[in-house]
């Protein structure tokens, strides 16, 4: 069984990196070391920045073992202690990525300092397209807590490979009509993708929000 799941993550973690690699040499291909790169790498900086602050990944595993007590105690009690930090998570966290979309333009003058208003202003809006993407990020990570908690090992690994693939599938056939903006779609399309199969999986398990 052990085996088994090593085979499976190794296999999956080999493709994702082939997958990574195709990914990058598209990226320069289209895009070399262009202007819009540049503004897209800024605006993604500033959502990982914004994320990090959160500290998500920290409290997700410190919950970890919280988890897996209170499962032991009762089935379904851990699944009840998640909802009770999501719930306060979001109540918490939501005003708080309020105002970093709110301050976009802010940030993006102290992050961006030798480029133009009209790219500063690109990096602002591409920011503010995805904040609300932190809001399933918060949730996916603790998630993936969960489904390691459970023994459940592969579903990020295989997710992350099917991400890069759309990634790959807008840029290929998507950036002669977008541009810049197809990493953007891409990248949207990729974390909800990802939000609403961590929600299926979740659901497969026993989970339920309340």
């Amino acid at each position: 069984m052990v085996l088994n799941s090593l085979s499976r993550l190794i296999s999956i973690n080999t493709l994702t990196g082939i997958l990574g690699i195709i990914y990058s040499i598209l990226l320069v291909q289209y895009f070399g070391a262009s202007r819009e790169i540049e503004i897209f790498f800024i605006a993604q900086t500033l959502l990982y920045v914004t994320f990090s602050l959160t500290q998500t990944g920290h409290l997700a595993e410190i919950f970890l073992p919280e988890f897996l007590k209170l499962e032991n105690i009762a089935k379904n009690k851990g699944f009840n202690a998640l909802n009770v930090i999501l719930n306060r998570f979001l109540l918490f966290g939501c005003p708080f990525l309020i105002v970093f979309f709110v301050s976009a333009a802010y940030m993006s003058e102290l992050i961006a300092p030798g480029f133009a208003s009209e790219e500063k202003a690109l990096v602002a809006t591409i920011f503010r397209l995805l904040v609300p993407l932190l809001a399933f990020q918060i949730i996916v990570s603790f998630f993936r807590i969960v489904l390691n908690g459970k023994s459940i090992f592969g579903t990020p690994e295989l997710i992350v490979a099917i991400t890069v693939a759309v990634n790959i599938f807008f840029l290929v056939f998507f950036y002669e009509t977008l541009g810049i903006w197809t990493l953007v779609y891409s990248m949207f399309v990729g974390r909800l993708f990802e939000f609403l199969f961590y929600i299926f999986i979740m659901y497969r398990i026993g989970y339920r929000y309340e």
